[in-house]
């Protein structure tokens, strides 16, 4: 996806981050057992987060493509990851979309082509979570109306993306869970999607596409000091509602993966 929400790695024990790798490594696995080796790069760092949540987890051994001769410690595939394989999977083929839609020529042939190897795992992982798809479809089509209507207000084209990821909900156990999750997903949400607004403002102004912080304070040479310390704050104050959320939830091994994340991965 976006590439945003990893740890701050410096500041994890060595076995935290081993316990973080394993959980990338497991969706990697959890992709190619459940959709075939080539939906291996929809893993992502924004979908191993939810692999930190699982409960009871187990550890296996497995090769990795990248380093055939090692065998790597790994999160055990099973019916909590197989879910996040396929949500991961509905949310690549959207992005897909996105992209055949707004980028440069290049971009569409790229997301054209990705798409033709995506859609069978695409139709798999959307009749495995039929809800999940809706959502994104309907909250995607809601933010590109905002988008071609060149909505100058940052937090309502926001609320599209926050509104999305906040249905990664179905993944908790009871409905206190569930209220959790859609409160973190949906401040986690709402700070990638503004953290890529203003990565992008740059090449979006030169490209004169869509940027809803260009759309509100014109050219990216107007995002001065004082609009990104507005921005700042707005993404501090989500962080904190995401940190409060999470608090809410038992301890387990991985909730100073979790903490360092949202306070100090997302935050740098």
């Amino acid at each position: 996806m976006y590439g945003y929400v990893r740890p701050f790695k410096p500041d994890l024990t060595f076995r935290q981050y081993d316990h973080y790798k394993a959980a990338y490594c497991g969706l990697c696995h959890a992709l190619s057992k459940r959709h075939g080796f080539a939906a291996r790069f929809a893993v992502s760092y924004d979908m191993t987060l939810p692999v930190l949540f699982q409960k009871e987890v187990a550890f296996c051994r497995k090769t990795c493509p990248t380093k055939p001769l090692k065998r790597c410690e790994t999160v055990a595939y099973g019916p909590y990851l197989e879910k996040i394989a396929d949500a991961s999977v509905i949310l690549v083929w959207y992005k897909l979309a996105d992209q055949k839609r707004d980028k440069g020529f290049w971009g569409k042939i790229g997301g054209k082509l990705l798409s033709l190897f995506v859609k069978k795992a695409y139709g798999k992982a959307s009749a495995a979570l039929p809800a999940f798809d809706e959502a994104c479809r309907v909250h995607l089509s809601r933010l590109h109306q905002l988008e071609e209507a060149g909505c100058a207000v940052p937090d309502e084209v926001a609320d599209c993306f926050a509104q999305l990821l906040a249905n990664l909900s179905f993944l908790g156990e009871d409905e206190a869970e569930k209220r959790v999750f859609r409160e973190f997903y949906y401040h986690i949400g709402r700070v990638i999607y503004l953290l890529d607004a203003y990565d992008d403002a740059y090449e979006d102004g030169k490209r004169g596409q869509y940027n809803p912080l260009l759309a509100k304070h014109g050219e990216a040479a107007k995002l001065t000091q004082e609009v990104r310390q507005e921005l700042a704050e707005t993404i501090e104050l989500s962080l904190a509602r995401a940190a409060s959320a999470v608090s809410l939830l038992p301890n387990n091994d991985n909730t100073p993966i979790v903490d360092n994340i949202v306070y100090k991965g997302l935050p740098a």
